[in-house]
């Protein structure tokens, strides 16, 4: 080790990195964070799919309880297709109620289905 005029150390040329070795670096870091952009982006679009899902849901249970409670304590022949839900479902989603009277077997029962999308 040597001293400069100024006082301050000079350490042999062999220690730290080049401008090659430093441009390599940050060129591969640069080439491999593309796929991890990628990656990030897949699960946020993965997660956004799984939450709206979720929450369509959690509606439509939601809205099958209420015609299960209204069925109960009104009995069944109360609802019909125009029947309005107290539960209220956000804008970006659409609740559909879909009743079809059937009979099989000389038994009539009705198909309730509540579709959200």
């Amino acid at each position: 080790m040597r001293l400069l005029k100024n006082g301050f150390k000079y350490d042999s040329p062999e220690k730290g990195f080049t401008l090659i070795e430093m441009v390599i670096i940050v060129l591969l870091m640069g080439i491999m964070s593309v796929p991890i952009g990628r990656l990030v982006v897949m699960n946020m679009r993965a997660t956004t799919t799984s939450f709206v899902l979720s929450e369509a849901l959690n509606y439509a249970q939601g809205s099958i309880e209420e015609v299960i409670m209204v069925g109960r304590s009104f009995g069944y022949g109360s609802i019909t297709s125009g029947y309005n839900f107290s539960l209220q479902v956000p804008s970006h989603l659409t609740r559909t109620l879909t009743i079809v009277a059937d009979s099989s077997n000389g038994v009539v029962f009705k198909r309730i289905t509540v579709s959200i999308s």
